[in-house]
């Protein structure tokens, strides 16, 4: 083998190297451009994702807050109706004790006719 036979040989394994760990980058850069489109399309459905339940969300809100109104309407409602019918059963029960005061006058106005009459008493 001559001189140059061996200065070739380093030389061509050198180059077959070299072209080896560029057709490794060039297989690394192909997959980290698949993993970046990937990346993106992921972002975007996560957007659209987003953009999709954040109205509904914002539905849902509204609808809550719509309860919670309807909720204090209808306490207010009926904190006042079960006023008036407490004060209907006050009325009542004045009306019942009044009743009954007067029917207890008239039996004792009974009473004492009968005990001052001659008469035979009614029972």
């Amino acid at each position: 083998m001559s001189s140059e036979d061996k200065t070739t040989d380093p030389l061509l394994e050198i180059l077959a190297k070299v072209r080896s760990i560029d057709a490794r980058l060039t297989d690394v850069d192909t997959r980290l451009t698949n993993v970046e489109s990937r990346l993106t399309s992921l972002e975007a459905k996560v957007d659209e994702r987003l953009r999709e339940t954040r109205t509904i969300w914002q539905q849902a809100l509204k609808e809550i807050m719509d309860t919670r109104d309807e909720q204090r309407q209808f306490r207010a409602h009926s904190e006042k109706e079960f006023k008036r019918v407490s004060n209907k059963i006050d009325l009542l029960h004045e009306d019942n004790l009044n009743l009954r005061t007067d029917n207890r006058e008239v039996r004792n106005r009974l009473d004492a006719l009968e005990h001052n009459s001659p008469t035979e008493r009614i029972t």
